[in-house]
């Protein structure tokens, strides 16, 4: 019961330990095609998905003896558990020279063709391309633009930053919503959080391959590095596969097109050296030492000014003119699997609901449900259900 292999997208960032044996699976493909995915565990996925990311090593299996290893886990064979994978920052002598060499290091290091930058309009990714600008490395910056008044700062920054680069872009979010293809979407060993945005994120990543980028830069991470307070090294750590890595992203979208993603501030020089700079420095959500660090580097409307971006209401439109897809494809689901999350009277409820109304804490459990029915369909897309 062998499957069709072209038809697969690896994910090397995920592996399985069957719990009986200890063996290490890097993929489950044919256990899934063997029917697998009848016993997936609803309850567990819902359970591991309200974890904070402290507590991923808390992570109960979505299959009977066999425990997901995913980004930020690593499994421990003499405690036969998994366990939480931390980094902890070493002391470097700070200051803006330093942070230029290392960075130039960093991107050399690539030996890429052709940098893609991510240009979101925000400080974190904003701050790659100053870096990049001050070293006269060459890069392009493509971003998702939207003309909502809200986001007005942001789109300001985004125009600015677009001329520091080459040939750079920026593409209409209205044109591939949050919650756009989810009944396209290629199949996955276990359901994934950036069906949401999955749609959107493979037309950037088209774009920065028609540009002929082999490498992207994003700016994931940078909340943890700038925003909490430092008050001894000695005591931060951070989980780098889980808070600085974009795997789904790229085990999903960049790797299958033949670029690499990659998270600028993942890299360990740049955590030990932003650790060191900040030492002592108390809770900063506007990041405004970040600001003032690299006030010579980016444009003064990040310098001078804070603000903050929340997408919360552009998903939620999403999600409101997506509401005949997911009721589709949630009827779906139960009919697969007769599970009650998916009865008749849940959809009829969630499409006489006003998704505008939810608090954070239910869109997220709500999110939830829909990934695993997202999931369910992405499967009989790649012939796993026959």
């Amino acid at each position: 019961m062998t499957i069709m292999r072209n038809h697969i997208i690896t994910q090397p960032d995920l592996s399985f330990r069957d719990l009986g044996t200890g063996i290490e699976k890097t993929e489950i493909w044919d256990d899934l095609k063997a029917g697998l995915w009848k016993v997936f565990s609803h309850e567990n996925w819902i359970y591991n998905d309200r974890l904070l990311p402290e507590d991923i090593m808390l992570q109960k299996p979505l299959f009977p003896n066999l425990q997901q290893v995913v980004p930020g886990m690593r499994w421990d064979d003499v405690a036969g558990k998994a366990t939480c994978e931390r980094y902890s920052p070493r002391l470097v002598e700070p200051g803006p020279d330093s942070f230029l060499a290392l960075s130039e290091d960093y991107f050399r290091s690539l030996n890429a063709s052709r940098i893609g930058v991510h240009l979101s309009g925000g400080l974190d990714s904003s701050l790659i391309i100053a870096v990049l600008r001050q070293l006269n490395i060459p890069f392009v910056p493509v971003g998702i633009k939207t003309d909502t008044y809200e986001f007005r700062t942001e789109r300001k920054i985004q125009e600015i930053l677009l001329g520091w680069g080459d040939d750079g872009e920026l593409i209409e979010l209205d044109d591939t919503p949050y919650y756009s293809a989810l009944e396209n979407l290629p199949p996955t060993q276990i359901p994934h959080g950036i069906f949401k945005s999955s749609a959107v994120g493979s037309r950037l990543a088209d774009v920065f391959r028609a540009k002929g980028c082999d490498v992207v830069l994003g700016g994931q991470g940078g909340d943890s590095l700038f925003v909490d307070a430092v008050d001894s090294l000695a005591a931060l750590s951070f989980n780098i596969g889980d808070e600085f890595e974009v795997s789904d992203e790229r085990d999903l979208v960049y790797t299958p097109r033949g670029l690499r993603l990659y998270s600028f501030y993942a890299h360990k020089p740049v955590i030990d050296f932003i650790s060191s700079a900040r030492l002592g420095q108390k809770d900063d959500p506007l990041k405004w030492w970040a600001r003032r660090y690299f006030k010579d580097w980016l444009p003064r409307e990040l310098t001078e000014y804070a603000y903050f971006a929340d997408f919360f209401g552009q998903t939620m439109w999403g999600l409101e003119h997506a509401k005949p897809i997911i009721a589709k494809l949630m009827s779906e689901a139960h009919q697969l699997t007769g599970n009650p999350a998916y009865s008749p009277g849940r959809i009829s409820k969630f499409l006489s609901q006003d998704v505008f109304s939810f608090e954070y804490g239910d869109y997220i459990n709500f999110c939830s449900n829909v990934a695993v029915a997202v999931w369910y369909k992405s499967l009989k897309n790649g012939g796993i259900i026959q």
